[in-house]
């Protein structure tokens, strides 16, 4: 079985404590194991300023299950450090985790990895000399914050994303032997801190591995904090750099809702949740948050390690243009007027009311088959004497007479049923029986009721949305027009029949229909973009584009309202460069266009991306010739 040695985030207690029961890893070749120090080693509690370092305490600023944390004080360099110190009571297999936390660490520099200065002994027992960062551990700013803003939120990652992408390419020698790349393993928002000048570094190496050696104990053993590892780590599978992609993507859902992806707090559910990936979609937040930081968030946290962004790489970049869309200032000019502002007012946020259309839907079909069900055994029953109506046409039967039951009792033998002989009547009585008998008109029923019939639902909005589907416009615009009223006046009714009306060419009707009503969904915007283009509007275009960004699309999917963004973001700057030919225009227009064909190169077939070819080439042809 797999031993859990790893911490619950909510208490910050050890769940399992890491003494004798965990070995080094397989692959680890360790030279001479660190002395064992003397038991009766009394740590210093701060209030003394006794010697550590190159310097003299000043405080206690943390406490963990290996080590204690120190701000000293050099009077030689006049400048405050921090001190990271092993404690005396831990196994040979904890200290040794040290020296390589300690060895990792000298090896790795960059400007979002906290900076070691020394190491060394004091009492025996082993210490790490770093900087001391002035600011705030991200988890103690959602604490206090709660939701971060979206730029606040790219800032971070981006920062976080250099770091793992340099921490996993990097070549240096442990225990002497050669390694490529650095799997940080325990990566979470109290190990993030965030500087006043505006910097994110990556802090606590303490359970880091080597990216090509084995990543699991001997005995199986798991190591993190419960909240932040990945399916296969609690799973007890090979680790890779995707785990830490993964962990990065907890940490943006953690500042985008400002609640953890898993918060359950009991051990045995923590655990069920974590290993089926059980967590609550950004999605069902009330907040904007753009579709490419949305779906990179979720692409990250991905079940399959194989189905998340390759490398850090490839998280960065997408990181930089969510950035892009949301702010002009660099990462760490956000991040410094970010913590210039008061950190008292905190944002919670809401699950979204209404649900989504799907939910509201089942609701509906849930409550009608209720309340059928309960008419059902409220009203007495009767023999059926014919089949019921066609769902197509009602007619106006007459009530049936009940009848009393008669012939032998409940108990008698059964004997076969026979189907009495069906005897043919000649046509002239037929006829004359016909004059004679009532009429029975049939009853036509409601465009709107077929539909519904034909979908099997019993909710006018959702065979609105099944037509949509389809590609019925047509149908669409007519079931609008039988909707009542109440239902018609719904959100996604109006935006149904405003998609409709732009598929089906009527542009006037369309563009009426929107400006009657302003709807906050990132479709109505991408629908008032293409409007605003097809009128020659470019720039108007332009802002509505990045409108519908900022604003979910409650009947759309991410990659959809993505792949029109920049197709038309495309359509509009290829316009401004036509209208102006200068070096910027172009530049813009090519580059916009360039996306497209790079976003959609898995499928060479799409109208999309065969456009961006013909229209780069056209671009180019066009600037050249104008040039001449």
């Amino acid at each position: 079985g797999i031993i859990y040695a790893c911490r619950v985030d909510n208490s910050d207690t050890v769940t399992n404590p890491d003494k004798d029961a965990l070995r080094m890893d397989e692959e680890m070749v360790y030279s001479v194991s660190p002395p064992e120090p003397p038991s009766t080693v009394v740590m210093p509690d701060g209030s003394q300023p006794q010697p550590l370092g190159s310097g003299y305490i000043t405080a206690l600023i943390g406490s963990g299950a290996m080590s204690n944390v120190y701000r000293i004080w050099n009077p030689q360099l006049e400048t405050l450090r921090a001190v990271k110190l092993m404690k005396p009571d831990l196994s040979a297999q904890s200290r040794q985790r040290f020296q390589t936390e300690m060895k990792i660490m000298a090896a790795l520099s960059h400007p979002n990895i906290i900076e070691i200065h020394s190491v060394g002994e004091w009492n025996s027992l082993s210490y790490i000399e770093m900087e001391l960062i002035d600011g705030h551990t991200l988890s103690e700013v959602i604490a206090k914050k709660g939701a971060l803003p979206a730029a606040v939120c790219t800032a971070v990652g981006i920062m976080v994303a250099r770091a793992l992408m340099y921490a996993h390419d990097k070549e240096y020698t442990l225990f002497g032997k050669s390694y490529h790349g650095v799997i940080h393993r325990d990566l979470k928002p109290s190990n993030l801190m965030i500087a006043k000048e505006g910097k994110v570094k990556l802090m606590d190496f303490g359970i880091a591995r080597p990216v090509d050696s084995s990543l699991m104990t001997m005995d199986g053993a798991v190591m993190g904090t419960m909240q932040y590892l990945s399916p296969e780590q609690i799973d007890g599978k090979h680790v890779s750099v995707a785990s830490d992609i993964y962990a990065l993507g907890e940490v943006l859902y953690e500042t985008l809702t400002g609640r953890k992806a898993f918060p359950q707090k009991n051990l045995a559910q923590l655990m069920a949740a974590k290993t089926s990936n059980d967590f609550l979609p950004l999605r069902f937040f009330k907040r904007n948050i753009s579709p490419a930081l949305r779906g990179l968030v979720g692409k990250c946290m991905l079940f399959d390690p194989k189905k998340r962004p390759r490398c850090a790489e490839a998280v960065l970049k997408e990181l930089e243009r969510a950035h892009r869309r949301e702010t002009l200032d660099s990462p760490e000019e956000v991040l410094r007027g970010f913590l210039r502002s008061p950190l008292e007012e905190k944002t919670e946020l809401v699950f979204r009311k209404p649900l989504p259309v799907r939910a509201i839907i089942t609701g509906s079909a849930v409550a009608a088959a209720i309340a059928a069900v309960c008419i059902a055994v409220a009203m007495p029953r009767k023999p059926v004497a014919s089949l019921p109506p066609s769902p197509i046409t009602r007619a106006a039967v007459k009530p049936d007479v009940e009848v009393k039951q008669s012939g032998p009792p409940a108990d008698a033998p059964k004997k076969p049923i026979v189907a009495p002989a069906v005897k043919r009547m000649p046509r002239k009585t037929a006829a004359a029986a016909a004059q004679h008998a009532p009429s029975v008109i049939p009853e036509k029923i409601s465009y709107l009721e077929e539909i519904k019939a034909r979908h099997g639902t019993g909710s006018p909005l959702e065979a609105l949305a099944k037509e949509a589907e389809l590609g019925r416009f047509e149908s669409v615009l007519r079931l609008f027009g039988e909707l009542p009223p109440e239902v018609a006046g719904e959100n996604n009714a109006l935006l149904l029949r405003l998609r409709a009306l732009y598929a089906l060419g009527k542009r006037t009707e369309a563009d009426d229909a929107a400006k009657q009503r302003t709807i906050d969904d990132g479709e109505y915007y991408l629908i008032k973009a293409k409007l605003s283009y097809a009128a020659g509007e470019a720039g108007q275009a332009l802002k509505m584009l990045e409108k519908s960004l900022t604003v979910r699309a409650q009947m759309l999917d991410a990659e959809t309202v993505q792949r029109d963004y920049l197709f038309y973001r495309a359509q509009c700057l290829g316009h401004m460069f036509d209208q102006a030919p200068s070096d910027d225009n172009r530049k813009n227009a090519l580059d916009a266009w360039f996306e497209v064909k790079n976003y959609l190169r898995k499928i060479p077939d799409h109208s999309y991306f065969k456009k961006a070819v013909v229209e780069m080439q056209r671009i180019g042809d066009a600037y050249i010739h104008g040039k001449g």
